[in-house]
């Protein structure tokens, strides 16, 4: 174990539910245990912000951990591959966490980007029918293009299904509407509730 916080523990890795995340954090169990000796306590999250909050000793938006306050001690002491620019919400939580807030650490020596992600059936009716890409935003300028021809309609989608944006995106990141109106100046996508802006969400479920 490790002396931290002034407690005896383990130490905790926060691990994040997605493919490539998984193996790091697998990799890195194995040899902190059985190479360095030490014991590894873990639990996992749904997004790379929850880094933030667990590794801090706070309630964890987006799990089960979602109520009570910040605990003196923390329990997690590592996490791999945020997916979320740091810089964007580091200040921010210095505010709110103080010194306890994690470090980066740096880099796992490896990079990826993230998109749209279209269905392959949907997206080749698309090109070979009428040459519109599906997997480029251009196409989706609708005083040119007809997306819709080649995809699933709202009302295909059940609403019971659909989290509202403030159960999800809000929660898990709740200075994406600042960020977003301070980029495009889209009055139009955001509002403002309790003097916080938030997004402007159709049904209180779809937001484009």
């Amino acid at each position: 174990n490790i002396f931290f916080d002034g407690q005896e523990m383990p130490v905790g890795l926060w691990k994040l539910s997605w493919p490539s995340a998984s193996i790091t954090s697998s990799i890195w169990e194995i040899l902190t245990e059985e190479k360095l000796g030490y014991n590894v306590s873990i639990d996992s999250g749904p997004a790379s912000r929850t880094i933030i909050y667990a590794l801090s000793g706070c309630p964890v938006p987006g799990t089960e951990q979602t109520t009570g306050n910040c605990e003196p001690v923390r329990r997690y002491h590592f996490s791999f591959e945020s997916w979320e620019g740091y810089q964007d919400y580091i200040e921010e939580s210095f505010k709110t966490f103080g010194d306890k807030v994690p470090r980066n650490l740096g880099n796992l020596g490896y990079v990826g980007t993230d998109g749209m992600f279209i269905l392959g059936g949907s997206l080749e009716n698309a090109l070979n029918q009428s040459g519109v890409g599906l997997d480029f935003y251009r196409f989706y300028n609708a005083d040119f293009f007809n997306p819709a021809l080649y995809t699933a309609k709202v009302s295909d989608v059940s609403l019971d299904r659909v989290l509202t944006c403030a159960e999800s995106v809000m929660t898990r990141a709740p200075e994406t509407a600042s960020l977003y109106l301070a980029a495009t100046g889209d009055n139009n996508g955001v509002k403002t509730e309790s003097g916080n802006t938030v997004l402007d969400c159709w049904q209180d479920k779809w937001w484009v």
